[in-house]
């Protein structure tokens, strides 16, 4: 290894070496008016030429590292008024609570109105896939599942219960 960085040291040199010879040129000499002559003009830095870099005033950059600070955490955040902080993730499973025993109704839509009835209930235990969501509607947070054929829309909880969570362990 300490021979790699040796070799690795020496060539660095050449090459600042040579860029700093390739920097000392002649600066360029105005246009003659008249018939140019047959010998080039001295170059003057020759290939012998050992240029050593000087030092400079200004001090190297600092050592300290910065300390990383991590994003804010994410909160989960309410989607209507007087309802919980939405946990359901879209494309992940979710199971149907044991926090309250009652079957929980599937819709055709998001609301629970006279309009829209239930097309179906899943039971305590049951496990989905959330497709779609958060909707606001009728002071419930309302999602998307699917499972197995059917497809529906859950509400998510009320102001001290919530009715689906997150499933996601094997």
């Amino acid at each position: 290894m300490r021979v790699e960085h040796k070799r690795l040291a020496g060539w660095w040199v050449m090459v600042v070496a040579v860029v700093m010879v390739g920097c000392a040129t002649t600066p360029p000499q105005a246009t003659p008016t008249t018939e140019p002559s047959a010998t080039p003009p001295a170059s003057t830095a020759s290939a012998t030429d050992v240029v050593t870099p000087t030092p400079s005033n200004t001090p190297p950059p600092s050592l300290t590292p910065t300390p990383f600070r991590f994003p804010p955490t994410l909160q989960p955040q309410s989607v209507c008024a007087e309802t919980p902080p939405t946990r359901l993730i879209i494309g992940e499973r979710a199971r149907i609570s044991d926090e309250d025993t009652t079957d929980l109704n599937v819709r055709a839509q998001p609301g629970a109105n006279a309009n829209n009835p239930p097309i179906a209930k899943l039971q305590v235990g049951d496990v989905v896939v959330v497709v779609a969501g958060p909707v606001c509607s009728d002071r419930y947070t309302w999602y998307e599942v699917e499972g197995g054929s059917l497809r529906g829309w859950v509400a998510e909880g009320d102001a001290d219960v919530y009715y689906i969570e997150p499933f996601l362990s094997q």
